[in-house]
């Protein structure tokens, strides 16, 4: 395996393996227009840059880029957009509740509402 640098693109899906760093459960965030790294995370909602959220993973695990083939572009102006909403980490299951929300929710939500 590779560990070629690949610049980041809208709506890039960055998804963290299971381990320490991620309470062995993995995580994942979506890239926005700005480059910065959205995600909604235990401790708040997060617009990071790709420094900040490296230095969240300090205990090992690997980090895999997802290339959607399309609606990336629409994908990373809702995660943008909407997460100033993210009020709370909870595994809420309905998708139109955007405060309460989780990593891989606010990342199907930033598809599912920018594809309708």
């Amino acid at each position: 395996m590779s560990n070629k640098i690949i610049p980041l693109q809208p709506g890039d899906i960055i998804y963290s393996s299971k381990s320490f760093s991620t309470f062995l459960v993995g995580h994942c965030s979506i890239v926005g227009h700005d480059n910065k790294i959205y995600h909604s995370h235990p401790k708040g909602a997060f617009a990071d840059t790709l420094k900040q959220y490296i230095s969240r993973h300090p205990y090992g695990g690997r980090l895999t880029l997802i290339r959607p083939l399309r609606g990336g572009e629409e994908s990373a102006s809702w995660a943008q957009g909407n997460i100033k909403h993210v009020t709370r980490y909870s595994f809420h299951p309905h998708l139109n509740n955007i405060q309460m929300n989780y990593c891989s929710k606010f990342v199907w939500q930033a598809y599912w509402f920018s594809l309708e």
